[in-house]
């Protein structure tokens, strides 16, 4: 098996190859469905939404809404 330096990169992510069977590497697209994780809460709905993203803060956090810092509800 092939190593890269003690740097591991070889033009790559890491010390892991680069090749087409998704099941042996880190770089590809099978990577967006092992690593991914979603960064968009776009039309969630306010109980699914972590308590600090809440319209309503709850957890009474220091948000900028609008270009004004407020403690307040964001709704």
């Amino acid at each position: 098996m092939r190593r890269n330096g003690p740097a591991g990169l070889g033009g790559l992510a890491g010390p892991h190859l680069a090749t087409t069977d998704a099941q042996h590497t880190s770089i590809g697209t099978a990577d967006i469905a092992r690593w991914g994780r979603p960064i968009s809460y776009q039309n969630t709905p306010q109980g699914s939404l972590p308590e600090a993203l809440q319209d309503a803060n709850p957890l009474g956090l220091l948000r900028l809404v609008n270009g004004v810092r407020t403690r307040g509800s964001a709704g």
